[in-house]
């Protein structure tokens, strides 16, 4: 879902949270992962060096808590401080621009320091293992996510500012599938064995203003074409959705920073996370015993049966936050990353609870048919995904730019085995 980072409190009926959630959920608690530390608006205006390094200390997984206390050396003076962090951030995967890059050779940095920044010239070129899958026209406007029903051959398009539902049929046909008050389209799941697509409902900035439509996860069915929306608590706005395999659906406010549920057969959604806890949520995968959630600024959590968020630790030195869609793949995660620089698509080798990320591969990377990866779906062993987001294309109300208008999207499907 697109990157928003705006402050909301609001109280949710929290008593209800742990008798449901019991229910979605099975598995112990694990006692031993660091507590999540909540974050909102007033973290990111954290600025002085004693302040960002305890929030490295709290997110040392980070990219942009880590790039924070670099720049906040570099405007103290500290030259060795500021070479010792964006060491660290490179070790992680991170490449600075060329630009930085010759301004960090001024800090003097060590022997051991140069040989780590020397890492930037492997890591930044680009990794490319997927394929076009399809092009979607530019009346299609900001599309967000994709999922593919391979019983039909359609495929399904998201779009925020278009508000609306698209598909392309085996034989290439283009429209809109119908449905009632749709508001901005992020992420779907598809759920094949009740034969139904759902789909996130909310409202962003860039939402046209006179028809915001009507919040929800709206639940389309791919036989009879009917829909019936799963209703949030008011005021919410739902991005990334996820289905866990008894039917219950999950949901992230990247603007709340809450996380909602509803059981599959509820039609009312539930705070399983209170607003407040995380900055964005993005993408949510149901794990065994929880649920995994990515913050965009902060990295993963793990959200225990009782609504506990824990924060998910990395067995060796790498970025966990700037991820945007995430989905599960057999006891792996698929993650786009478009948050870290460069650009990429990981697989998180996860541990068996779920709390820590053994081992993180890069699949794709820096493509040069990307504008910026955004959302997707898991199909059997591939990943289809939109690859050329266009977040910078539209403004406050959809306004689309006149210095960079609209333009088709392009969707790629890239395989997972074997790598």
């Amino acid at each position: 879902m697109g990157r928003y980072l705006i402050g909301w409190n609001r109280q949710g009926l929290r008593w209800l949270v742990p008798a449901f959630a019991a229910l979605a959920f099975a598995g112990p608690v694990c006692a031993e992962a660091p507590a999540w530390t909540p974050v909102d608006v007033s973290t990111g205006r954290l600025s002085s060096i004693d302040e960002l390094q305890a929030l490295v200390g709290k997110f040392p997984d980070s990219a942009s808590v880590r790039l924070r206390l670099f720049n906040a050396y570099l405007d103290a003076g500290r030259r060795a401080d500021a070479a010792q962090a964006a060491a660290d951030l490179i070790e992680r995967g991170y490449v600075f621009s060329p630009r930085a890059q010759e301004m960090l050779l001024g800090l003097d940095p060590t022997d051991m320091q140069l040989a780590v920044f020397g890492l930037q010239e492997v890591r930044g070129q680009p990794v490319e293992a997927s394929q076009t899958q399809t092009s979607l026209p530019a009346d299609a406007q900001l599309v967000e996510g994709v999922a593919l029903d391979r019983r039909s051959g359609r495929l399904f398009a998201s779009t925020i500012v278009s508000r609306g539902l698209f598909e392309i049929d085996r034989e290439g046909h283009f429209r809109r599938v119908p449905l009632e008050k749709p508001g901005s389209l992020a992420g779907m799941a598809l759920d094949d064995a009740r034969r139904t697509l759902w789909v996130a409902s909310g409202k962003y900035d860039q939402t046209p203003a006179a028809d915001p439509g009507e919040p929800g996860i709206i639940g389309l069915n791919l036989e009879t074409g009917q829909s019936a929306r799963k209703v949030p608590p008011e005021g919410a706005s739902l991005g990334d959705i996820a289905l866990a395999p008894d039917g219950t659906l999950y949901a992230s406010d990247p603007v709340s920073g809450a996380i909602y549920f509803a059981g599959p057969q509820l039609w009312q959604l539930w705070p399983l996370v209170e607003p407040g806890t995380f900055r964005s949520p993005q993408g949510v995968v149901p794990w065994e015993g929880g649920l995994i959630v990515s913050d965009y600024a902060y990295g993963l959590a793990f959200v225990d049966s009782a609504g506990r968020a824990h924060r998910i630790e990395a067995a060796s030195p790498m970025l966990l936050d700037g991820i945007d869609g995430m989905w599960r793949h057999g006891n792996d995660i698929i993650a786009v990353q478009n948050g870290v620089r460069p650009a990429r698509i990981v697989k998180l080798t996860m541990s068996r609870d779920g709390r820590r990320v053994t081992a993180l591969r890069v699949l794709e990377r820096a493509h040069p048919a990307w504008t910026e990866p955004v959302g997707g779906n898991i199909v059997g062993d591939d990943l289809i995904y939109v690859a050329t987001g266009q977040w910078d294309r539209f403004g406050d109300g959809g306004v689309p730019s006149t210095d960079n208008p609209p333009a088709p999207t392009e969707i790629r499907i890239l395989p997972l085995n074997g790598r």
